[in-house]
């Protein structure tokens, strides 16, 4: 916990939860509302968009809370690379519940389009490496100094948005291919 967000710091982190939960629900029903035209765009501009305000939250979570902070109590010289301050913390709590529900609708549209006959298999297989990553990283949390800690998720962030870009366009490459009408057929 920070020190410098005063007295009530123990009751931000709630006020975080609860600022994460209400970008994930305002992700989703935008998201759901607007499918239709994730279906003629495809879902990589969602994806990136998550990339881009995961990668936002980030930067600002390294600039706002010191480096000691999952270790236990900050000390009061303990700083992060601005005053730390209240507004900012709950804002990007807002845009990190954002960026989350980005990647989760559109990772379960691709996992529910392309495995229409296996998607409890193909879903249970996800929310097992979800799990399992949760269960490493608070394993490590409490060892790790923050920044290695974002490191860790920026270089995960990267590598997820990459790796479901090239399958969405090899999906779009594969259906625009297969529903063009045979040449020899002619």
């Amino acid at each position: 916990f920070t020190n410098s967000f005063g007295e009530n710091r123990k009751a931000l982190a709630t006020v975080c939860m609860i600022f994460i939960a209400a970008g994930e629900v305002l992700g989703g029903a935008i998201f759901g509302f607007f499918g239709h035209l994730t279906t003629k765009r495809g879902r990589d501009p969602i994806v990136i968009l998550g990339f881009i305000t995961s990668m936002t939250s980030y930067f600002l979570i390294f600039l706002n809370i010191p480096f000691e902070a999952p270790l236990g109590e900050t000390k009061p010289t303990d700083a992060a690379y601005i005053t730390s301050n209240i507004y900012l913390a709950v804002f990007t709590a807002f845009i990190l519940g954002f960026s989350d529900s980005c990647f989760n609708t559109q990772i379960t549209s691709i996992l529910g389009g392309a495995f229409k006959e296996q998607s409890s298999s193909a879903f249970a297989i996800f929310k097992f490496m979800q799990s399992m990553s949760a269960a490493v990283a608070f394993f490590y949390s409490p060892w790790l100094k923050l920044q290695w800690q974002l490191l860790i998720v920026v270089v995960f962030d990267i590598l997820g948005t990459i790796a479901f870009c090239k399958v969405e366009w090899a999906a779009n490459k594969y259906e625009v291919l297969s529903s063009e009408p045979d040449a020899e057929s002619d």
